[in-house]
């Protein structure tokens, strides 16, 4: 296998250890708040990691660092469509009350 090969799948692997971690990070961080959360407040149920950044070139992020909603949701039809969908995706974190 050529060097340049043997760097790729090294590079791959070392992506993919540090996505597992984070993504076991993640569901701890957010198991927590379904367990501590404020009982009076709605709690959610299902998540979603996108593998894209908001993008201020979208106008998804303002000129002051806002979050744009409108922007995200418009933009991100196809994602919020997989939150509600009545069979979620794989790739949809789903929480049990």
């Amino acid at each position: 296998m050529a060097l340049n090969s043997m760097r790729s799948v090294a590079l791959v692997e070392e992506r993919a250890s540090l996505l597992t971690q984070a993504t076991s990070r993640l569901l701890r961080n957010l198991a927590t708040v379904v367990l501590v959360g404020d009982p009076t407040s709605p709690t959610w149920m299902r998540a979603l990691v996108m593998s894209e950044p908001l993008s201020s070139d979208a106008n998804e992020i303002t000129d002051k660092g806002y979050i744009n909603q409108r922007a995200v949701l418009e933009r991100r039809a196809a994602l919020i469509e997989k939150l509600h969908a009545d069979s979620p995706a794989p790739e949809v974190i789903v929480t049990t009350e």
